[in-house]
């Protein structure tokens, strides 16, 4: 998986995370290609929003969380990304020797 792609993911996630739809809608409608850029856009729409936000999130169903609160799972996931990122190498890599072309005596290495 290409560090795009990780970025990426990790964008979606933080955005399935946040719940207040307008902060979505803020950030989505900036698309940020970094996780970096996503979490800097969330802290300045706290700091746009100020208290008027956290009245309306006071009354959501569902909690909201500053960048500072999911920071440890942002790097959470960002450590098991570079887990399958290596474990795919590792396959890629067998499948690469298993399948090499014949030697010229007919056998496999």
């Amino acid at each position: 998986m290409s560090s795009k792609h990780r970025e990426r993911f990790a964008i979606k996630g933080l955005l399935q995370a946040i719940m207040d739809e307008a902060i979505v809608f803020y950030i989505q409608d900036k698309d940020p290609r970094t996780l970096d850029a996503a979490c800097t856009l969330y802290e300045r729409y706290e700091a746009l929003a100020g208290s008027d936000k956290r009245t309306v999130a006071s009354r959501s169903l569902r909690p909201v969380y500053s960048a500072i609160e999911i920071t440890p799972y942002v790097e959470e996931l960002r450590s098991v990304q570079e887990g399958m990122d290596i474990g795919f190498e590792a396959r890629r890599e067998i499948k690469s020797a298993h399948y090499q072309t014949p030697s010229e005596d007919g056998m496999r290495p």
